[in-house]
């Protein structure tokens, strides 16, 4: 009997290294996000500093011009955190579609997976009938020279 030759195997090797760079994509968009998230946090903090600074220069005597300075720089910081959350929000949608990428061409390899077990399972069936038929033949052959 010839060998088991799965005629789909070339496919099933492209949607395997597909996966492989789909999950490192995948890899690639969590660690952005989670850089931007971190960004995020870091300007978050600074604003807490300077709003702890702002309220400590209220308690004491405060130069109209301080104050000011003190103003702009929570502003600045606002607009900055606003457009970390942008990006945060970015890398997030981003690293959803690398996931929903991942998760067809996943889906894709299994389904071809489970198609080329089935050929085998069908292929090992029908080698195992080829084996028994054979024996059965040899048999048969023993029996009637006796």
């Amino acid at each position: 009997m010839k060998r088991f030759r799965f005629r789909l195997q070339k496919y099933l090797n492209l949607k395997v290294q597909q996966e492989r760079l789909a999950r490192l994509k995948v890899a690639r968009a969590r660690a952005a996000y989670m850089l931007e998230v971190n960004r995020l946090q870091e300007i978050e903090e600074k604003t807490g500093e300077l709003l702890a600074q702002g309220r400590e220069a209220l308690r004491g005597s405060i130069l109209p011009e301080l104050l000011v300075l003190c103003s702009s720089c929570l502003q600045v910081q606002e607009r900055l955190a606003c457009e970390q959350q942008a990006a945060v929000e970015r890398a997030k949608d981003q690293l959803r579609e690398e996931q929903r990428a991942l998760l067809r061409v996943r889906q894709d390899r299994r389904l071809l997976e489970r198609l080329r077990q089935r050929r085998w399972g069908a292929y090992y069936a029908e080698f195992l009938r080829s084996e028994q038929k054979t024996l059965d033949e040899i048999g048969s052959i023993l029996f009637t020279r006796r």
